[in-house]
């Protein structure tokens, strides 16, 4: 049997911790560089920045930080000021859980059209996630030792807390948005229309997804640190959790901004009986007597709101050309 307290497996693992975070700083630099197209067109005035982007661009590099910031405490040969430099991985890498699980809300949140109680639901969870950050970042503490480098310790009952605290949440989120949309689809129109948008399609598989990922990947976490085999084992899958959390988040982000670009995107749920379609950047509005709106099946993307504006652009122009026909027949006869 494995004696893992042995200082020779403790060393053995921390040698291994060490090659797989050096290949984790590889997926998330590969991940960077194929999705920098995105954040071009973002810079370029390409894409119109919506303030949900904040927390896109906040959770990709401060994730970013953490793991540059663990890299140098593994590879360093140099004395360092452990406790200062863990405290900050420690705060960017669990603040990056913190965004992935709130950037999956919004979502929900706007399916449940902007619903108080939902979104007081959501600010309280997150409240309790930053709660628990701070706490394992303050009771974190380090010491240099010349021959094995930064000696980490303290935090680990907060950890656990966290991770356990962020599956219940990321449950209740996906919950709430498979409620929602059971809700939609019981309506025979909506059902319709969403079948043409495929909105509901993206929502909830890219949750799904994102759910299972970030559930099995805290799982691990979870078990390994109430095992307590040794400190290594300890934080192995802390850092795969919060970078997987953070890709899976972020993709997300990406494939519904992407599918409101250049797809058909139908809204519905005014109350005066009019439905709009954007499809290849025209919108088209119809007069749609035969459906029912109502609030439980409005739904409106912070992403989509472009569709409105033109809309409205649209709208006006037409109003103009048909005054200026109106003016030019009353002035021929």
């Amino acid at each position: 049997m494995v004696d893992w307290k042995s200082p020779e497996e403790v060393g053995r693992d921390f040698q291994i911790f060490d090659k797989f975070l050096h290949a984790l700083f590889g997926l998330l630099i590969w991940e960077y560089l194929t999705s920098l197209d995105f954040e071009w067109e973002f810079i370029t005035g390409k894409r119109q920045f919506r303030w949900p982007m904040i927390l896109y661009f906040l959770g990709r590099y401060i994730q970013m930080f953490a793991i540059t910031g663990a890299l140098v405490g593994l590879d360093s040969t140099s004395e360092l000021q452990c406790q200062p430099l863990y405290r900050f991985i420690f705060f960017c890498g669990f603040i990056s859980i913190m965004i992935s699980s709130v950037t999956l809300a919004l979502r929900t949140i706007a399916l449940w059209a902007n619903n108080l109680y939902i979104i007081a639901a959501v600010v309280l969870a997150a409240s309790g996630q930053i709660a628990l950050v701070v706490l394992i970042t303050i009771s974190t503490q380090g010491t240099w030792a010349p021959q094995t480098g930064c000696e980490i310790y303290g935090g680990e009952t907060y950890t656990t807390a966290l991770f356990i605290y962020t599956m219940c949440f990321n449950a209740a989120v996906l919950v709430l948005t498979i409620i929602k949309l059971v809700k939609m689809s019981a309506n025979a129109n909506s059902t319709q229309l969403l079948g043409h948008s495929k909105l509901a399609h993206i929502i909830f598989a890219d949750g799904l997804i994102f759910f299972i990922i970030a559930l099995l990947a805290d799982l691990v976490v979870v078990v390994l640190v109430v095992l307590d085999f040794n400190p290594a084992m300890n934080v192995m899958f802390q850092v795969p959790s919060s970078i997987v959390s953070t890709i899976v988040a972020c993709r997300s982000v990406r494939r519904l901004m992407n599918f409101s670009q250049g797809t058909t995107v139908v809204t519905f749920g005014n109350t005066n009986g009019s439905s709009s379609q954007t499809k290849g950047g025209r919108v088209i509005q119809s007069e749609q007597s035969m459906i029912r709106s109502s609030p439980e099946v409005h739904v409106q993307m912070e992403t989509f709101t472009h569709t409105e504006d033109s809309f409205v652009k649209l709208h006006q122009s037409e109003s103009i050309t048909e005054r200026d026909i109106e003016k030019k027949g009353r002035g021929s006869v």
